[in-house]
């Protein structure tokens, strides 16, 4: 029989126990807080579980789940470690939902992302394409057939634009295995999955490059710009000069340049790569940079109009778009430009191009054993590469 009433529990202000009965009591601290614990024996050893406090939980509700333990201790099953699992499990519901689920791997991945464009990209894509067909699904239930549902519309009409929705739909479904949202295998994955319901994507879109403009229209340009005193221009020159991603001029600070030792160090948070990129600095270079400073007090190099910020990544397309609408290239195309012509030069290394590029080699066995960044010897090639494009303002 039950040993404890509620009006004995409501009664007790004394520290101490009270017991109910088959491992069930109530303890009373010293400021008459109330609290539930069922004693317990599994596997030889005693454990304590709290199951609540006073009145929150009730005698009847307590009893309960006393009475739920002894039913999973017959069964051999530990109740604490049965409660976790359950805790677990009920964290996790709050994302399986496949767009819920998609925002926490999201979370998880940006910290990596060297350009916050990436995370407004990924949401757009799932938002706009999967979202529709799969975004309150169970991310357990959904198969290779709903996947079908949101690449086939448009698999070869927006070929590019499929292969790389496909490409994050495969490491949020990962991304949900791994914290066991769902088992495997994965309803994206394309081999031996995909490839045998899907063309492969290099059948059905032309993969569009980076227009490179030809060599004289870049000193072309590269003289137009020497002729233009503004911020903007001066960050195109530097841009063209030093053959960097646009982000990583725009975003440029001025604690980054040693002007002693002639360098220019991006952090490995600003790196595509996720490396350190050490760029050597040549006199025209050299020549940019102090122009620029005397225009502006900002941190950045290159600061937005009106702003103490970097200029925005859009700033060259739209001084192209406005200034020389007829130019054959995009600020980005300069860099295959600039490769082409190193490789034909003969004079310079494979690894001292594809590393003034800031490209990572290919081979794990390259990437291994050539950790230098060659800058004495990309010194005297950035030095001609700048000589090239200063050509036509020589001569002019």
């Amino acid at each position: 029989m039950p040993n404890l009433t509620i009006k004995a529990i409501n009664a007790a202000n004394q520290p101490g126990k009270l017991m109910d009965g088959d491992g069930l009591h109530l303890t009373v601290t010293q400021n008459q807080s109330k609290s539930w614990v069922h004693r317990f024996m599994f596997q030889g050893k005693r454990r304590d579980m709290g199951l609540g406090s006073y009145p929150t939980v009730s005698l009847a509700d307590a009893r309960l789940k006393r009475d739920q333990n002894k039913r999973l201790l017959a069964e051999g099953i530990d109740p604490i470690e049965a409660a976790k699992v359950s805790k677990a499990k009920a964290a996790n519901a709050s994302y399986r939902i496949f767009d819920d689920a998609a925002e926490q791997c999201i979370d998880a991945l940006s910290a990596q992302w060297s350009n916050a464009k990436h995370r407004q990209q990924w949401t757009n894509t799932l938002r706009t394409y999967a979202s529709p067909v799969i975004g309150q699904l169970d991310v357990a239930e959904i198969d290779t057939n709903l996947i079908l549902s949101v690449l086939q519309p448009i698999w070869v009409e927006k070929a590019e634009t499929a292969s790389r929705l496909r490409q994050r739909l495969e490491t949020v479904f990962s991304w949900c295995i791994a914290r066991g949202l769902r088992e495997t295998p994965n309803p994206v994955a394309w081999k031996g999955n995909l490839e045998f319901l899907l063309p492969a994507s290099n059948k059905v879109k032309n993969v569009k490059h980076h227009a490179a403009p030809p060599r004289d229209r870049a000193q072309f340009l590269y003289y137009e710009l020497c002729q233009r005193d503004s911020t903007t221009a001066y960050a195109f020159r530097f841009l063209m000069l030093t053959v960097c991603r646009t982000t990583e001029v725009t975003q440029a600070q001025w604690n980054e340049i040693d002007s002693d030792k002639r360098i220019w160090t991006i952090a490995a948070s600003r790196m595509k790569a996720r490396v350190e990129h050490v760029v050597p600095l040549t006199d025209e270079m050299l020549t940019v940079l102090r122009k620029a400073k005397q225009y502006n007090d900002s941190p950045y190099l290159f600061p937005g109009k009106g702003t103490r910020q970097g200029l925005s990544n859009n700033a060259f397309l739209q001084f192209l778009k406005k200034q020389f609408p007829d130019f054959e290239g995009t600020p980005h195309g300069i860099r295959s430009t600039f490769r082409d012509w190193a490789e034909e030069q003969g004079s310079y290394s494979h690894h001292a191009i594809e590393t003034a590029l800031a490209h990572q080699l290919k081979s794990k066995v390259e990437r291994a054993y050539l950790r230098t960044t060659m800058l004495e010897q990309r010194r005297p090639l950035m030095e001609n590469w700048s000589k090239l494009l200063k050509l036509r303002v020589e001569n002019a």
